[in-house]
């Protein structure tokens, strides 16, 4: 396992990543925030994978300020997804675990995303919930568990 961070590898096969439902209430709605991949052609969630000695939450908020420049505050635990597909890249099957929090967005006038996603739209519940959807990733499920917060 790599010194860093829980990623896998041929002999772990089995990754950690963290990530979050970033909301905010704009005009009495809320909007979530969303990233875009176009190499990929696919939405998503911000996540990333947990480095060694660092919790869930702190996973969390630093992989949402790299993705998308936003500061957040974790207020709820949504739950974990898990998975396993075969990476055509390296080789192997990968078990993935990638746990969720609900994120409140806070304005901080200093919003810098990494280079990873193409862009990031902040977009309605049922519209996020759809895209998320027509994903692989089954990121609907941690929509509509975030949804009861709302």
């Amino acid at each position: 396992m790599d010194q860093a961070e829980y990623r896998s590898n041929p002999n772990n096969l089995y990754h950690i990543s963290c990530g979050g439902v970033v909301y905010r209430q704009n005009n009495q709605k809320t909007e979530i925030a969303l990233l875009y991949k176009n190499k990929r052609t696919a939405w998503n969630l911000p996540k990333g994978t947990l480095h060694h000695n660092e919790t869930l939450e702190r996973c969390c908020l630093r992989e949402i300020k790299e993705e998308t420049g936003f500061e957040t505050i974790v207020e709820q635990y949504l739950g974990a997804l898990t998975d396993q597909w075969f990476d055509e890249t390296q080789g192997y099957d990968i078990d993935k675990t990638v746990h969720y929090f609900l994120c409140k967005y806070v304005p901080s006038g200093s919003e810098i995303m990494d280079e990873e996603h193409d862009r990031v739209e902040w977009l309605d519940v049922t519209k996020v919930r759809e895209l998320l959807t027509e994903g692989p990733k089954n990121e609907h499920l941690i929509i509509d568990r975030a949804a009861l917060h709302f």
